[in-house]
C-alpha cells in the first residue's frame, strides 16, 4: 500500500512541496501499471480505479487539509 499523500510510511515533517512532488510519482507509478494492464482505458477510468482502490481514514496524526488516504495497488 502507498500513503497517498505520502508515497510510503507517514511522517508529520513530510509536509513539503517536494513531498507533495514524490507522492504524485506515487500515483503516476501505479497508474502506469493500471494502464499497461487495460491500454485502452480512459483517463476518467484509471481515476476511478485509482480513487475506489484507496481506503480513507487510516493515517493518524497527519496535517489538516490532505487526503488521509491509502492506495492500494493488490488489484494490478
Amino acid at each position: 500500500m502507498a500513503n497517498m499523500s505520502l508515497g510510503g510510511g507517514y511522517s508529520s515533517s513530510m509536509n513539503s512541496a517536494a513531498d507533495n512532488l514524490a507522492n504524485s510519482g506515487v500515483f503516476l507509478a501505479v497508474a502506469a501499471l493500471y494502464k499497461a494492464a487495460n491500454g485502452d482505458a480512459s483517463y476518467g477510468a484509471v481515476r476511478r480505479w485509482l480513487v475506489s482502490n484507496t481506503v480513507s481514514g487510516v493515517i493518524s496524526g497527519d496535517p489538516a487539509g490532505t487526503p488521509n488516504r491509502l492506495l492500494d495497488k493488490r488489484g494490478l
